[in-house]
């Protein structure tokens, strides 16, 4: 199963919005980007800024920075950081309370 698959599978029910972006899709949650793929196997997660600190920490998780300049708050996870379901849904579910915390758009 690709991430994409195992994200639309954990998401069925968050009412997310899925759109073409980032070499892959982008969800958004009430109008604000949460999370997404990017090249099929990289995980790109939005967080705040408590959260940020703690996901630096994990294996596989690095900055998001695909033009030369880091994007604050943003991430990119890679296997080992999701290869489970539950580590998976527990990135998801960062990106996604970041979007909700977020003013709608």
């Amino acid at each position: 199963m690709t991430l994409e698959e195992r994200i639309d599978e954990l998401t069925a029910n968050w009412g997310a919005t899925k759109k073409k972006m980032f070499s892959g899709y982008g969800y958004m949650i009430n109008g604000n980007l949460a999370f997404g793929t990017h090249k099929k196997d990289q995980l790109i997660v939005r967080a705040g800024e408590e959260r940020a600190s703690e996901l630096l920490k994990q294996p596989g998780i690095r900055i998001f920075d695909m033009t030369g300049r880091p994007m604050k708050n943003w991430f990119i996870a890679e296997e080992p950081a999701y290869s489970t379901d539950k580590k998976l849904l527990e990135l998801l579910e960062t990106g996604r309370d970041f979007a909700k915390s977020l003013p709608p758009k």
